[in-house]
């Protein structure tokens, strides 16, 4: 914490200069940064970790139909792709992903992703899904459980559960994505079982699954259930299908919320049936058998604080026995040569444009220069760039 406190005061001290000369020093580095987007996702290589590779915007909008953070969307809407450093952490959790898919019984992996903010444990989710959703994977993604925690929309006692809340919204943003995202798999799905919406209105088994997604498009009173209802079909299909769960931002899943409900009394995270639905379909192989990606963040947070990014720090007791079993795997700052790498794709796509007369100076001194301002930090890295 202490070496990003000291980087955060240069950054504001150094930006105008290095902003400058970063461009012109970058470009006389050898360009080794584009590993190629077309290949396919059982072809990883060891050899892509550390570079860069593009995604193209439309694959990247089918895959990961949710909002993306400003600082993505900015170079998507910019450069028409999103081109990331393929890290060393995803690429160790797609190869057990899909080795794990070659053996029928072996234990699906878990995972906790952590780590300081800005390192890039959201992309690396994001790294994940995309290579799983070219392999032909169903992938439930849920982008933001702090989003749930802290909107703004309605929140709505709920018909079927007492004392819990719905939250026709957030659940409607969400069914909308699954039914992009997996467009091809709900298409073949029908019911198992019979669901009750509420006393009066239930779907029957047999019933398509992309009606009662509609359903809950239609009447977004229902979409709270319609979204359990995908949950526990999709928890079925392990041996039809190659299935992953993707949450980010578990934590808020034991963060206080923002949704008060008067004479200070505040909504627990337990009591939104959404978050509640989190909860169960990640506690045990014997709910949800397939692998499970969890990572945690402190961007979104509210009306919480930690000293750390530690999970025991963001989760609590209660949410860290919660993941017990989950292998905890931390994702760094960028090694220097993810930095480098990333710094010619910035300047060969152009978004670094701004060249420098000072033709002296020496590129690793200025990368260096970046390195002790940035701290290795990828979201720091981005920010610099931005004022070029």
């Amino acid at each position: 914490m202490e070496t990003f406190t000291k980087a955060t005061v240069l950054h504001a001290q150094l930006v105008p200069q290095l902003c400058r000369r970063v461009a012109w020093s970058v470009l006389r580095l050898s360009s080794t940064a584009a590993a190629p987007s077309t290949t396919p996702s059982s072809e990883l290589l060891k050899s892509h970790v550390g570079k860069v590779y593009p995604i193209p915007g439309k694959e990247l909008k089918t895959a990961i139909p949710h909002a993306l953070p400003k600082r993505l969307s900015a170079q998507l809407d910019t450069l028409g792709q999103a081109g990331w450093v393929f890290r060393q952490q995803s690429f160790d959790i797609i190869k057990s992903l899909f080795d794990s898919a070659e053996d029928s019984t072996a234990p699906k992996p878990r995972y906790l992703l952590y780590g300081d903010d800005g390192n890039g444990k959201t992309v690396c989710t994001y790294q994940v899904v995309h290579h799983c959703v070219k392999a032909g994977w169903l992938v439930v993604h849920v982008p933001g459980v702090l989003s749930w925690t802290h909107s703004k929309a309605e929140l709505r006692p709920s018909a079927k559960h007492t004392g819990l809340y719905d939250q026709p919204d957030e659940a409607c943003k969400w069914l909308k994505s699954f039914r992009t995202l997996n467009s091809k798999f709900i298409s073949q799905m029908k019911l198992s079982e019979e669901y009750y919406w509420n006393k009066k209105e239930k779907a029957e088994p047999g019933e398509e699954l992309v009606k009662v997604i509609e359903q809950g498009l239609l009447k977004p009173n229902l979409a709270t259930e319609v979204v359990g209802a995908v949950l526990q079909e999709v928890s079925k299909l392990h041996k039809k299908f190659n299935v992953l769960l993707v949450v980010d931002q578990f934590n808020g899943c034991y963060n206080p919320t923002s949704f008060s409900l008067g004479r200070a009394e505040w909504a627990e995270p337990s009591q939104l049936r959404l978050v509640q639905l989190l909860e169960h379909y990640t506690s045990s192989p014997s709910v949800f058998s397939g692998p499970i990606i969890l990572a945690l963040s402190r961007t979104g947070m509210m009306r919480h604080n930690t000293a750390t990014t530690e999970p025991l720090d963001l989760l609590g007791e209660k949410g860290f026995e919660h993941v017990k079993s989950y292998k905890h795997l931390l994702v760094p700052p960028f090694r220097y040569s993810e930095m480098k790498a990333c710094l010619e794709y910035y300047v060969q796509e152009k978004w670094i444009s701004c060249l420098t007369n000072r033709v002296s100076d020496s590129p690793s001194a200025v990368l260096k220069e970046l390195w002790h301002v940035t701290a290795g930090n990828p979201r720091e890295l981005e920010k610099l760039c931005a004022f070029c």
